[in-house]
């Protein structure tokens, strides 16, 4: 299972599926083999598979939420709103009414289902577009991660993004009756209350403050959440999402950045662009120089970092220690 763990956090989700199925023919009555293929299929498109496989888990008898919260997604999906709204409910009960990810999809539901009335599932229906792939990306400093979504000329009233502990979830209403949605289950925690986004012409820049100034090695938590997460304790209000826009938090956030001058914020700049221009071969090598070498590499050569792992390099002067807890 390891193995397939970390292909699913490789994001090389074929060869997920192939190792949870071996999982699964080890041990078929493992609710959580299941459920972690249903989400690897998911991710390719493959929505009968990850329904089949969702529903399996539900069967064996599994607790989880996010079993429900698949399922739901699949059925969407394979359009089939009136189920898919039904199973989601069911796993919004058992997660407590807190999860964010799953009161989104519940909504996208309900919204489908006002278009086409109870009878959604009918091919007759003149179901709205499929939603082109909409390309998103990810940065962090210290301080913040910051996700850009690219969608052009979004208006405010067409967005809406919902931020918890560690969840993050957007919508957007596009022309034509389409709809765009992200849902994320971050790798770490969040303060939803220090975190913004603002609509820009060529996208959605989406700025989430950390719980702790850690570094993250991905944006997406996978199956497991890091271990070295701290948990965060919500301010008032307990766990409940943050559905505003917070254009005051933006401004704030923004004066920070200016007011540290030409120090952290013009090289974050200066690397975001960098980033953000460059080819893929150079965003693999940025992200690979920096993970591997604790950030203390940070590479454009995919060339000369592709071959073997990125060593540790500290600063003259330092050295490097590995802390235990």
């Amino acid at each position: 299972m390891s193995q397939a763990n970390e292909a699913f956090v490789g994001e090389d989700y074929k060869e997920a599926v192939k190792l949870y199925t071996k999982a699964i023919s080890l041990n078929s009555d493992c609710a959580d083999h299941y459920s972690k293929r249903s989400h690897a299929h998911i991710k390719l498109d493959n929505y009968k598979e990850a329904s089949d496989d969702a529903g399996k888990a539900i069967e064996i008898g599994t607790q989880d939420g996010k079993v429900y919260l698949r399922k739901g997604i699949a059925l969407y999906h394979l359009q089939d709103y009136s189920n898919a709204k039904c199973i989601l409910e069911e796993g919004q009960h058992k997660s407590g009414g807190s999860d964010s990810n799953i009161s989104s999809w519940i909504e996208k539901c309900v919204s489908q289902l006002r278009i086409g009335g109870e009878n959604s599932t009918d091919t007759n229906i003149n179901l709205p577009e499929t939603v082109p792939k909409i390309r998103h990306d990810w940065y962090q400093t210290d301080s913040h991660v910051v996700l850009t979504i690219l969608i052009k000329n979004a208006r405010q009233d067409d967005v809406k993004v919902q931020f918890s502990d560690n969840t993050m979830s957007c919508i957007v209403r596009l022309p034509e009756d389409r709809e765009y949605s992200l849902g994320l289950e971050l790798q770490n925690n969040i303060i939803p209350t220090r975190s913004a986004y603002k609509l820009l012409s060529s996208k959605i820049e989406v700025k989430m403050q950390k719980a702790d100034g850690i570094r993250w090695t991905k944006l997406e938590a996978g199956e497991e959440r890091a271990s070295s997460i701290k948990q965060f304790k919500p301010a008032e209000g307990g766990g409940a999402p943050c559905v505003r826009n917070w254009d005051k938090i933006v401004t704030d956030l923004t004066k920070e950045d200016e007011e540290k001058g030409e120090g952290d914020a013009a090289i974050n700049q200066l690397f975001q662009k960098i980033y953000a221009e460059g080819t893929d071969e150079v965003k693999m090598a940025m992200n690979k120089s920096f993970m591997e070498s604790g950030g203390t590499v940070l590479s454009t050569n995919w060339k000369e970092v592709g071959k073997d792992k990125v060593p540790i390099k500290p600063p003259d002067g330092m050295e490097w220690k590995n802390w235990e807890n």
